[in-house]
C-alpha cells in the first residue's frame, strides 16, 4: 500500500511537469525518490515495533487488574467450604494446620506472581530502550524530512497563489502524506507511553485492598517504585521526543508560516 500511493505521487507530478506518464522514467524515479522511500519505510517498521510493544504492556495491564479483582485468599476459602470431615480425634489440630499452610502457599503464590510481572515489565523496558537505540538516529532523519517535506509543500503551494489548480494539489497531496506519517508515528508513541504509564496506577488499586497480606504488599510497594522508575518514551537521538505535542508543533509551525508568509 505504501510503495502503491508512493509511485501515483510521484506519477502524479510527472504528469504535471511533463505531461508524460511514460515508463521511460521509472529509473529517474527510483534513484531521485529512494530517500522519500525508505523513510517511509524506516518510519512504518518503527510504527510497528511499538504497537507490538504498546500490546505486551496492554497484556501486562490486563493481568494486573485481574488480579486487582481476584481474593487473594481464594484457595483457602474453596477449603473452608469443603464438605469433607477428618478424623475427630485429629480435626481440630489438622484443620487448623492445613488452612495456615493453603494460606502461606497462596501468599507465596501470589508473591511469586508479581514479581514475575516485575521481571516482564523490567524486559519490556529492555526493549524500549533497544527500539530508542536503534531507531534515534532513523527518527530524527525521518522527522526533519517530515518537517521539510510539509513546510516546503505548504510554501510551493503559496507561492503559486491558485494559478495553478494541479501544482497546488500535488503539493497539498504530498503534505498529507508526510502529515499522516507524523501523526501514525506520534499517535503509536502515545499509546505505548500511556499504556506503560497505566501500570503504577493499577498497582495503586491493588494496594488500596483491605484483604492484601503484608509479604504481598512489601513486593507491591516494590513493583510501584520499580514501575514508576522504569517508564518509557521515545525520541529523536535525545533531542526530542516523538510525542503528540511534536505533531501539535509540526502543524502549529505549518498554518503559522502559511498565514504569515503571504503577508509579506
Amino acid at each position: 500500500m505504501l510503495i502503491v500511493t508512493i509511485l501515483a505521487l510521484f506519477y502524479f507530478g510527472m504528469y504535471i511537469d511533463r505531461l508524460d506518464f511514460s515508463f521511460g522514467n521509472i529509473d529517474e524515479i527510483f534513484f531521485e525518490k529512494l530517500a522519500v522511500f525508505l523513510n517511509s519505510i524506516a518510519i512504518l517498521h518503527f510504527v510497528n515495533l511499538v504497537l507490538l510493544l504498546r500490546n505486551k504492556y496492554k497484556y501486562l495491564n490486563s493481568e494486573l487488574e485481574t488480579s486487582a479483582h481476584t481474593p487473594c485468599y481464594v484457595t483457602s476459602m474453596k477449603y473452608s467450604d469443603t464438605n469433607s470431615m477428618p478424623p475427630i480425634e485429629n480435626s481440630t489440630f489438622e484443620t487448623k494446620t492445613s488452612i495456615t499452610e493453603r494460606r502461606e502457599t497462596c501468599i507465596s503464590s501470589r508473591r511469586k506472581y508479581f514479581r514475575n510481572l516485575r521481571i516482564i515489565y523490567s524486559q519490556l523496558h529492555d526493549v524500549a530502550l533497544l527500539i530508542n537505540s536503534t531507531y534515534g538516529f532513523p527518527l530524527l532523519c525521518a522527522t526533519n524530512w517530515v518537517l521539510i517535506s510539509i513546510v516546503s509543500a505548504a510554501n510551493y503551494a503559496v507561492d503559486l497563489k491558485g494559478t495553478d489548480h494541479l501544482y497546488v494539489l500535488e503539493a497539498v497531496l504530498w503534505s498529507i502524506f508526510s502529515l499522516t506519517l507524523m501523526t501514525i508515528m506520534a499517535v503509536s508513541c502515545s499509546l505505548a507511553v500511556n499504556e506503560c504509564s497505566r501500570s503504577p496506577l493499577i498497582v495503586q488499586k491493588i494496594m488500596l485492598r483491605d484483604d492484601i497480606d503484608s509479604e504481598v504488599m512489601k513486593e507491591l510497594e516494590k513493583m510501584f517504585t520499580q514501575f514508576q522508575a522504569m517508564k518509557i518514551g521515545f525520541s529523536a537521538c535525545g533531542l526530542y521526543r516523538i510525542d503528540l505535542s511534536l505533531l501539535c508543533g509540526i502543524i502549529g509551525a505549518t498554518l503559522s508560516y502559511i498565514v504569515i508568509v503571504p503577508q509579506l
